[in-house]
């Protein structure tokens, strides 16, 4: 390894930054595409159906060090690095990129250090959906949370609905139904945008995943149609924006 020159070298304010980042990718992938580029670390990957995505976003000025020798994609278990980092403390990260090793240094007291091996994507740049929205709005993740749970393991989806200037979130079975209702009124749902009444539907089980592995700061962003994909957006951390899409579940 002494003889192999690194390809880039950063040192990331906070570890924990890295460990909660590379949960909510395990809520849909079991690897990480690690996108090292002059200005950012992006980890962006899709499920192997094809049907979710996880954008996260880590600009250069997070990092207290950024050097950049060569920009790559890295590869890596989650499974693999989440146990490494388990015990990550809000202590700075130092991660040296090789070309198919990562070495990584948590500055705490004891100071903790790992190797973990990467691979190189043989797969092209994710590029995000190009999707034209017609409703947004913003409320608490904890408002989904609530409907999706109460529907896990009775029904397998989830029913966005604009009507009225209003949004309902919902599920039902056979025997049972919930459902939410956001209104500026009451103030859950916030700056809305609501241009046309619609309805979409989406599968319950991958938005249990995402939503039990991400904490966001503070109120998300969410943006629906008719047969288009779920958009959640929200930050990990302070000036670290995450996006999550679902596909629609399409009417038989």
């Amino acid at each position: 390894m002494s003889n192999q020159e690194f390809e880039s070298k950063i040192v990331l304010k906070d570890s924990e930054i890295l460990r909660d980042a590379l949960k909510v990718i395990s809520s849909i992938s079991d690897e990480a595409p690690i996108k090292v580029s002059k200005d950012s670390v992006i980890l962006r990957t899709l499920d192997l159906s094809e049907v979710s995505m996880v954008d996260i976003v880590v600009p250069s000025q997070s990092f207290e060090e950024y050097e950049i020798k060569n920009e790559n994609t890295y590869v890596v278990k989650v499974e693999d690095a989440l146990k490494l980092l388990k015990h990550a403390t809000k202590n700075p990260i130092a991660l040296t990129f090789y070309q198919n090793k990562l070495l990584a240094e948590i500055r705490s007291s004891p100071p903790r250090k790992f190797s973990l091996s990467v691979f190189q994507s043989e797969k092209k740049d994710l590029p995000l959906p190009k999707v034209s929205y017609k409703i947004s709005f913003k409320t608490e993740l904890e408002v989904i949370k609530e409907v999706v749970e109460v529907g896990k393991g009775r029904s397998d989806r989830v029913e966005f609905e604009a009507k009225n200037g209003k949004v309902k979130i919902s599920t039902k079975s056979e025997d049972m139904t919930y459902e939410v209702e956001l209104s500026t009124e009451d103030g859950t749902l916030k700056e809305p945008n609501i241009e046309e009444e619609s309805s979409a539907k989406y599968d319950i089980g991958r938005i249990y995943q995402f939503i039990s592995s991400f904490k966001p700061l503070s109120d998300v962003s969410i943006n629906f149609g008719k047969d288009l994909p779920l958009r959640i957006s929200g930050e990990v951390w302070e000036g670290i924006p995450l996006n999550y899409f679902l596909a629609a579940l399409v009417e038989e």
